[in-house]
């Protein structure tokens, strides 16, 4: 009598449709959020960066990320 682990490898490896979730649109909303403030931050000479949150005492955008 042979064992093989051909059944137990295709239960491991078929795709589970019940198990995946729709993305959360308002996630990618502050992701993006995010990384346009980041992108502000980061360009030199841009009038923008005097108005991103972390210059009023608010954190910045990688605590957004954090959050997320």
């Amino acid at each position: 009598m042979t064992l093989t682990a051909e059944p137990v490898a295709r239960s491991l490896t078929t795709p589970r449709a019940s198990t995946a979730t729709a993305r959360d649109p308002r996630l990618d909303v502050f992701r993006g959020l995010a990384m346009f403030i980041i992108l502000i931050a980061h360009v030199p000479g841009n009038f923008l960066a005097l108005w991103i949150p972390a210059r009023f005492g608010f954190s910045d955008a990688t605590e957004i990320f954090v959050f997320c």
